[in-house]
């Protein structure tokens, strides 16, 4: 009881600034996490979005604009995500930016994904993996759920996607995508709660990770 009291105030800590002591990491907190009353262009599509089409669900509001913050961030020129992952649908339209969803295929203007598009194999094989590049930001949701799920995540291909220096957020993991993204890396930030793991490889900089709690819901 003492040590999960404990993580809660060292998560509230961190979710404030303090004790984080990476400039690039205070950075996320004050950018991304609690940005206060700083506006985003993106914000005013995002409400013309919601109004269109009549969205109140004030979780998946809240998970669209922090994926807009964590994109203008790491400055993600595409997002990949789950079949279904309507918050960040939603954040890569608010942006304009194109978005590939995992076991999908990609249409020709390489954009987005139709749902009837989804590729399967006879044989039960893996759908075919997305190739990664510079600029992607992998937003997922890894258990079950109606938030967003396409099946258990390509643990193998997430690896990879980690040796790319990719930037990973996962919402409500499951215990073997944790377990990866938790495992000590060679570089960049790893910010850990209860219900999410993103993970900011960064060569330049020495791994280092912070419990905090992401302004989500």
């Amino acid at each position: 009881m003492v040590k999960k009291l404990f993580d809660v105030y060292k998560r509230w800590r961190h979710s404030r600034g303090f004790g984080v002591h990476s400039p690039y990491a205070f950075r996320f907190v004050t950018d991304v996490v609690r940005p206060g009353s700083y506006g985003f262009y993106a914000y005013d599509k995002l409400e013309t979005l919601l109004k269109r089409e009549e969205i109140h669900d004030r979780h998946l509001i809240s998970t669209a604009e922090f994926l807009i913050r964590l994109a203008v961030f790491v400055k993600a020129k595409r997002l990949i995500i789950n079949q279904g992952n309507r918050a960040a649908e939603l954040a890569s339209k608010s942006l304009g930016l194109p978005y590939r969803v995992v076991g999908v295929k990609e249409s020709p203007e390489g954009r987005r994904e139709e749902k009837g598009e989804i590729k399967k194999s006879r044989s039960g094989e893996k759908a075919e993996r997305i190739k990664l590049r510079d600029g992607d930001l992998i937003s997922l949701y890894g258990k079950p759920g109606n938030r967003g799920f396409s099946g258990p995540i390509d643990l193998e291909w997430l690896q990879m996607a980690l040796q790319q220096n990719i930037p990973i957020l996962v919402l409500n993991p499951d215990a073997q995508t944790r377990s990866l993204l938790e495992k000590p890396f060679s570089y960049g930030l790893l910010f850990t709660s209860p219900g999410s793991v993103l993970l900011i490889p960064r060569p330049e900089m020495a791994y280092t990770s912070y419990e905090i709690s992401l302004k989500i819901g």
